[in-house]
């Protein structure tokens, strides 16, 4: 896990953008294989979300469950954070290792 990873889940945007300004990796791996987007949303940070994909985050990236960003948002019930991945065209028919769709 990186420190963008924990600033992702904390939804602290300042540090976030910070810490990619100061040329953090947007797609790094944690052991789970998630991404600061996968944080973000597994913990429900609307306003992390929005800036990490205004940074060029990939939405539609799984992690070592096939869990996409947009599954772990509607598992989170965060309408925001779902709303925001389907506009920017996260796919609403990927299937998890478990065969469950968001």
């Amino acid at each position: 896990v990186t420190a963008l990873h924990f600033a992702a889940r904390s939804g602290n945007v300042d540090i976030v953008n910070l810490m990619l300004e100061k040329g953090a990796d947007i797609e790094a791996l944690d052991d789970d294989r998630r991404r600061p987007l996968h944080a973000a949303a597994d913990y429900g940070s609307p306003d992390t979300v929005k800036l990490l994909l205004e940074k060029g985050a990939k939405y539609d990236e799984d992690d070592k469950w096939l869990n996409t960003p947009l599954i772990l948002s509607v598992n989170c019930s965060n309408e925001e954070n779902v709303r925001t991945l389907l506009k920017k065209g996260a796919d609403p028919r990927h299937k998890n290792s478990d065969g469950d769709t968001p």
